[in-house]
């Protein structure tokens, strides 16, 4: 059974993509500032307009290709249910993977 996210939730999705961006520009240099919020948006637009997911399960998603339990714990708070771990799980493990893969290439580089 899927519940209904409370409304505050999209203002902390908001709130999560400005501390995400604030991040990725205290962490990167150069085009990480300007792409770090990029793909968030990216994956939070298909996630919720191609995949039509809820709110909730949408910022699992986002979170969990974040690799990011801290976010995930604020999200499933906020939303007063366990449904965001819903999405959390299948992109950790694939964003786990991509990360595992990326750092082959870039030390064989």
């Amino acid at each position: 059974m899927v519940t209904r996210c409370p409304e505050d939730l999209h203002q902390s999705e908001q709130l999560l993509s400005w501390i995400a961006g604030c991040l990725q520009h205290v962490l990167r240099d150069g085009f990480g500032e300007l792409l770090g919020p990029v793909f968030h948006d990216a994956g939070d637009f298909f996630s919720r307009k191609i995949l039509k997911l809820n709110p909730a399960e949408a910022l699992g998603g986002v979170t969990g290709s974040m690799t990011s339990g801290a976010a995930l714990s604020v999200v499933t708070a906020v939303a007063k249910s366990n449904v965001p771990a819903l999405g959390y799980t299948g992109a950790y493990a694939f964003a786990n993977v991509i990360l595992t893969l990326a750092g082959t290439l870039i030390m064989l580089v």
